[in-house]
């Protein structure tokens, strides 16, 4: 019995030998980041009021207490391979999912694609595909690097990289996806990166693929950036339309510009950006109002010591209706406000602990469509407090 089971012992090593040898023959890597946290969430909805009917609508609160994925980094799990086929070019490949560390299970980004995505869209990352975090390929030669597939989308690799918090759920600058309309994946995207020295600039599309309207979210779309990327100091201007993002209900074009920038002083890094967003919703009809909007981020973050660092960033992002009709012409619909302040200490290379707390507000103002209240603007404002303790750890 002894001898059998050290027989399958040894061939089970052998067999996991063999596995780890084909892998690194290949240059495949298995990688990825596990985050949990104990959360506490504290929301806050006012009444629903007109300037001639306080109160009608009665508001609502809650405290909610539980473990949390992915506070930090949204939790996931991914292989990248590289294989150099001679002629200074490489073949490139990425496939990444998206995990609930506190269910077990497969999940989609808690960052919406985009404000309009909603519960109807094509695009991997809102629907929770296995590979929805990335799956791609690409071909790396003299002139740049091409990828083709479901990537990050150039505006979130901007919000990502020029942010003290990273692509954290309580990132300030996550107001972009709520305000300036830019999308964070891409589904049939090709994409082109180019880089001289420290200037680097990059272009992406994503194909349409369709022709029936009614289905949400595909519309083609495009985007291009420029920069300047160094260690110290880096800064980059970008831009990018989406066309018919919405479908046949609400056809429109979205258009947004941003504006990133950090500073590396050695004993503070300073973060700030700047995002301005179209929707252009004249297809629908004249009367239906087009929205504008613009945001902008702040933050630092500090070194104390080799372990420990300090976060801090603050974000104020405002949506105003563009119309022909005079009493909702201007009006400010949204104005969000997000303060998030917290450290991490590394226990290692791969693994730290961190506590974070963020504030975030909004204050709506809304025309009401139909009924009795219609054509009064409905006041109202929702606000949550987020205190998260947590533990990282990439591998």
């Amino acid at each position: 019995m002894q001898k059998n089971m050290l027989t399958k012992a040894v061939v089970v090593a052998l067999a996991t030998f063999g596995a780890n040898a084909a892998l690194a023959e290949s240059g495949v890597t298995f990688y990825g980041t596990l985050d949990a946290s104990l959360t506490n969430v504290d929301t806050k909805n006012s009444p629903r009021s007109t300037a001639a009917v306080p109160n009608f609508a009665p508001g609502s609160s809650s405290s909610v207490t539980g473990v949390s994925n992915g506070i930090m980094t949204q939790s996931y799990i991914g292989f990248r391979g590289v294989e150099d086929i001679g002629g200074g070019m490489e073949v490139s490949f990425k496939l990444e999912s998206y995990l609930d560390l506190d269910t077990g299970a497969t999940s989609s980004t808690d960052l919406l694609n985009s404000p309009l995505s909603g519960s109807t869209t094509y695009n991997a990352r809102d629907k929770g595909g296995f590979w929805a975090r990335n799956a791609y390929v690409g071909l790396k030669t003299n002139f740049g690097l091409f990828r083709l597939g479901q990537m990050d989308s150039l505006g979130y690799l901007s919000a990502e990289r020029f942010s003290p918090f990273g692509a954290s759920k309580l990132a300030p600058s996550r107001i972009f996806y709520s305000t300036d309309y830019y999308t964070q994946g891409w589904s049939n995207a090709v994409a082109y990166f180019a880089k001289v020295g420290n200037f680097g600039g990059a272009a992406m599309y994503s194909a349409k693929e369709t022709t029936n309207a009614t289905n949400p979210g595909l519309g083609a779309k495009w985007a291009a950036t420029v920069g300047y990327f160094d260690d110290k100091f880096s800064a980059s201007l970008g831009y990018e339309n989406n066309k018919s993002s919405v479908g046949a209900t609400l056809p429109a074009t979205n258009e947004s510009l941003f504006l990133n920038s950090f500073y590396d002083f050695g004993v503070v890094k300073l973060f700030g950006q700047y995002g301005y967003g179209k929707l252009d919703r004249a297809a629908v009809g004249a009367a239906t109002p087009d929205v504008k909007s613009s945001g902008y981020q702040l933050g630092v973050s500090v070194p104390v010591g080799n372990q420990f660092k300090f976060l801090a960033s603050y974000a104020n992002g405002i949506l105003k209706l563009d119309s022909v009709v005079p009493s909702v012409d201007g009006l400010k619909t949204r104005d969000v406000k997000i303060f998030t302040v917290g450290g991490t200490y590394d226990l290692s290379k791969r693994t730290n602990v961190y506590a974070v707390y963020s504030s975030d507000k909004n204050d709506y103002k809304a025309p009401i469509p139909s009924g009795p209240l219609a054509g009064q603007i409905a006041l109202f404002d929702t606000k949550a407090n987020t205190v998260a303790l947590g533990l990282r750890h990439s591998f």
